[in-house]
């Protein structure tokens, strides 16, 4: 495994303490009143709008700290739902958190009519009960199963602009690294990534050194590892 590591202090880091300070999408900000989040958390407060000025991204939080809404509010508003093209992809290292994740975006994109397709084993674009006829906006699924999309052409790839890695503390420790490289040289540049991480490994850090362009560094004090509802 991976050595954890911590690296600092934030650096690039604009901080927004309430969601009216973000100008978001009157469609998005809805939703997340209607969601029950009134004030952003600590590290959504300098997250959500790092992501959506379109930076490469690293945050290092606990779970429980906000960070799957997070992303969930920054692809929402950085993508262009009335374009009909697959914008944004983002890998979970299990079924269980693609599935949240799917959820959350779903969920909060619901007045912005956002498309949002689960890729994991046993679903693929032809038969996703999840989704309708529309080609997504939103991808979201395991490393393994995506990069079979796009490597039998089912995904297409153009206009994709955003690679999220949800979980990349597990993902690059659990023997994904070089499907991570594979998947990553079948996107298009200029490419915003963006890594969301319990811990920091030595991993990630040498990934972010060859792929990343100056990123935003979002750390906070890491918890314990939680990816039980896989």
């Amino acid at each position: 495994m991976s050595q954890q590591r911590h690296f600092g202090p934030n650096r690039g880091v604009s901080t927004y303490h309430t969601f009216e300070e973000m100008r978001l999408n009157s469609n998005l900000f809805q939703s997340i009143r209607e969601h029950g989040f009134n004030h952003p958390t600590d590290i959504q407060k300098g997250a959500i709008m790092s992501i959506t000025s379109g930076k490469d991204v690293i945050v290092q939080a606990a779970s429980g700290t906000g960070k799957t809404s997070a992303l969930a509010i920054s692809i929402l508003q950085r993508i262009n739902t009335d374009m009909p093209q697959t914008q944004a992809l983002v890998l979970s290292p299990t079924h269980g958190l693609a599935m949240q994740m799917r959820e959350m975006i779903a969920g909060l994109g619901h007045y912005k009519n956002v498309q949002v397709q689960l890729c994991v084993e046993g679903i693929n674009m032809g038969n996703n009960s999840h989704m309708s006829e529309q080609v997504p906006h939103v991808i979201s699924g395991t490393p393994g199963q995506v990069y079979n999309m796009l490597r039998q052409g089912t995904l297409r790839a153009e206009v994709i602009e955003m690679l999220v890695l949800d979980g990349a503390d597990y993902i690059f420790d659990h023997g994904f690294i070089d499907r991570f490289q594979d998947l990553y040289n079948y996107l298009p540049s200029p490419l915003q990534l963006v890594f969301m991480s319990n811990y920091l490994t030595d991993d990630i850090l040498g990934i972010a050194e060859t792929t990343m362009k100056n990123p935003v560094r979002i750390l906070e004090d890491p918890g314990e590892d939680d990816y039980s509802n896989a």
